[in-house]
């Protein structure tokens, strides 16, 4: 690929790319000019020492409508969203992955005292069992699976309780702890006993760690914050899993103790959980005498109508409990930092996964910037003004396209959201450079629309390939490089990998597309079989490239009435 200077006679200069082609023999430069559906004046222009009279297998700089800077830079907002829906496929196959964990999970028989903490107020203690008044999702419950959390023994219980202690106070003070006689026998069928996630975790290729992000009584990490990740997103779909299979309780890892026992009331009998002790703590974190348990009530049913399968965690869905298999998550609005993280992310409950709009903004801004800093190294006439536009013009775009995107997700998936959006992206683009070099009579009105079609073909078949690659490169590092890394979360690290590998991938299949000709190669079959339609094709091209002139100018004023330098 070659490029040249070139200013048409509508008096507007820009950069055309050059591709080569052959003279056949006994062509003029009007013949290669008509076959091609450039003007003879534009392909003069490109090939200023060659003559009327052309050789056999002359080779020729043929221009095409593409102004380099500035497709090269609106390729940012494809690449963003791209990079975006391979983050999301990314982390959809790994909380798929947990989910198959907890579902396959062996089932083991249990017959043994658990604990429960409570605070030490008479009707916590009668209600200990009462998991219908918690409305707050965490690591292993979601909005719509009841679980109740127990320990193995009291210091596994008093670890728990550490993160959510008061400064200054014992992790136990003012609590109560309950101990329960928990019984689970699994059937012929391997179902009713209690599902060991560690083991179901090894089974399907997760690191436990996925599971035990450590976060207590206070907001996620700052990296599920960066990515909008859920930080109980593993867990919830483990113990989703598990509960779908049949399993009384779970064994489930924890990131203060060993593990925990955590039991689901769907598939549990009030009389599998009976109190037979309260233990209470002073404000000193000091136990008294152990006493009898009588006044602790059974353990209700599950009042959730549950649906089997994964739980619905799509990314920027803020409806709740429109959300049939997740169900609204509860945040605590009184936070400070809770009220900022949601007006930060667009959350209104819980931690539900932030859109894809920030992911789309930054590979916006990200390739445009990178692709005007690369002319200007090459001393193209790029100026900072022109860059910034670029930049801002494609964060915007990405971040509108990466929303669309989203709202196509339930019905396309990631992989064809990913290939369509970035294609209509493109369309519109293509749309814009070859109607405007049509009306200034570069490109005939066939040439012109089959590079409209080639280009946003090219777009959708790189999305595709680039979520595909982002869902792949994701899901393997929240698989591998967890162990390494401990606890930083799995879809967080997978969402970042997963949106770097589709941004790479969606560009460098562009590039590929470019450089061995393919592209160019269709665009010239299928401008020979528009050539029949020259008219309607040109007068539809006229008609956009008119509302485009006026839409130009008035952002360009707009522009030039805002910036600062």
């Amino acid at each position: 690929m070659m490029k040249i200077d070139n200013t048409t006679s509508g008096g507007t200069a820009g950069t055309l790319d050059l591709t080569q082609v052959f003279a056949q023999a006994g062509d003029t430069l009007a013949d290669v000019a008509q076959r091609y559906g450039v003007s003879e004046a534009a392909l003069h222009a490109a090939n200023p020492d060659v003559g009327d009279i052309l050789l056999t297998g002359e080779a020729l700089r043929l221009p095409s409508a593409e102004d380099s800077h500035a497709a090269a830079a609106a390729h940012g907002s494809q690449a963003g969203v791209v990079g975006g829906m391979g983050r999301e496929a990314a982390v959809q196959v790994l909380m798929g992955k947990a989910y198959e964990a907890g579902h396959v999970a062996p089932q083991e028989a249990f017959d043994s005292k658990v604990y429960r903490a409570v605070p030490v107020k008479l009707d916590r203690e009668q209600g200990a069992l009462d998991h219908t008044k918690a409305n707050s999702p965490n690591r292993y419950r979601s909005a719509t699976e009841r679980v109740v959390y127990t320990s193995p023994d009291p210091y596994a219980a008093a670890a728990e309780a550490r993160p959510y202690a008061q400064a200054g106070k014992a992790p136990m003070a003012d609590s109560s702890l309950v101990g329960l006689r928990y019984t689970a026998t699994p059937d012929a069928q391997g179902h009713g006993g209690v599902a060991d996630l560690a083991e179901g975790a090894r089974r399907v290729g997760l690191p436990v760690e996925a599971l035990v992000d450590p976060k207590g009584n206070k907001p996620p990490g700052a990296l599920y914050q960066l990515t909008g990740e859920h930080p109980y997103s593993l867990g919830q779909q483990a113990a989703k899993g598990a509960a779908d299979a049949g399993a009384s309780g779970i064994r489930a890892p924890s990131a203060e103790t060993s593990h925990q026992i955590n039991i689901f009331p769907r598939n549990t009998h009030s009389d599998q959980v009976v109190p037979e002790t309260v233990l209470r703590y002073d404000a000193k974190g000091v136990p008294g005498l152990a006493q009898a348990a009588g006044h602790v009530r059974p353990m209700p049913p599950n009042d959730k109508p549950v649906i089997d399968g994964p739980l619905s965690k799509p990314a920027g869905d803020r409806a709740g409990a429109s959300v049939g298999n997740q169900g609204a998550e509860q945040l605590d609005k009184a936070r400070p930092l809770n009220r900022i993280r949601q007006n930060l992310t667009g959350a209104t409950d819980g931690y539900p996964r932030a859109n894809s709009g920030r992911y789309g903004a930054v590979g916006g801004a990200v390739v445009s910037l990178a692709a005007d800093g690369v002319a200007a190294l090459q001393g193209k006439p790029v100026t900072v003004s022109d860059g910034a536009m670029h930049a801002g013009a494609n964060m915007a775009t990405g971040y509108t396209a990466a929303r669309a995107a989203d709202k196509l997700l339930p019905a396309l998936g990631p992989r064809l959201a990913g290939g369509v959006v970035a294609g209509a992206i493109e369309s519109v683009v293509s749309t814009g450079t070859n109607a405007q070099a049509y009306r200034r009579g570069d490109i005939s009105a066939a040439r012109a629309t089959a590079n409209i079609a080639v280009d946003a073909s090219t777009a959708l078949a790189a999305g595709g390939a680039g979520a595909a690659a982002g869902a792949a490169a994701g899901a393997a590092a929240g698989t591998v490089v967890l162990p390494l890394v401990g606890t930083l979360g799995g879809t967080a690290v997978g969402a970042i990998v997963g949106f770097v590998a589709g941004t790479g991938t969606y560009l460098a299949v562009h590039a590929a597309a470019q450089a061995t000709g393919v592209m160019q190669a269709a665009k010239d079959k299928l401008a020979g079989a528009f050539i029949g339609a020259e008219q309607p094709l040109g007068r539809a091209l006229d008609s956009v490239g008119r509302g485009l002139d006026a839409a130009g100018d008035a952002a360009s004023k707009a522009w030039n009435a805002v910036k600062f330098w």
